[in-house]
């Protein structure tokens, strides 16, 4: 079985878990509306932290108030039954990766303007701090090699360009 399916498997048994929990001792019965279907939490992106032991995935839930998804960040340590948060923010964040010390995690980030940025959180949680300063709005992704680990930004012509980085990660 992949790494990933075991990710998927790991996440689905505890928000089983969390749900069985939650659900009251008695349920109406009724039919299911479009607005039970909407409420209806969307798992993915699950990223294995480097030693293994914890599992990065994101959450997407509905604001009906809002008209919107809101995707958030949690984390399930191996062995552990109760999930965890790591994000709250009102915006919502996406696509979390381990950098590779597992210590530190990215995130890119939408917080105050429309410019996408990456951002870094500690393992534990806190508050994020920005990491690239670019212009454009433009996608970025995070590359890895063996001894350097760069950030780039990709162009619409897919030209590759180094991000200025503040701080370390």
């Amino acid at each position: 079985m992949s790494r990933t399916m075991k990710a998927y498997l790991l996440i689905f048994a505890a928000v089983l878990l969390a749900g069985a929990a939650a659900a009251p001792a008695q349920v109406d019965k009724r039919p299911m509306t479009f607005e039970d279907v909407l409420k209806i939490k969307r798992v993915g992106d699950p990223q294995w932290s480097p030693d293994g032991r914890e599992v990065l995935y994101t959450v997407r839930e509905v604001d009906l108030e809002k008209d919107r998804y809101v995707t958030h960040i949690w984390r399930i340590r191996i062995g552990e039954k109760e999930p965890q948060p790591m994000t709250n923010g009102e915006q919502g964040e996406r696509s979390p990766r381990w950098a590779p010390d597992g210590e530190t995690l990215r995130l890119p980030g939408q917080p105050e303007t429309a410019k996408t940025q990456i951002w870094l959180m500690a393992r534990n949680g806190g508050e994020a701090r920005k990491f690239t300063e670019h212009l454009t709005a433009s996608s970025l992704r995070m590359g890895a090699g063996r001894q350097i680990h760069r950030l780039y930004r990709l162009s619409r012509r897919k030209i590759q360009t180094p991000v200025r980085c503040q701080g370390g990660g």
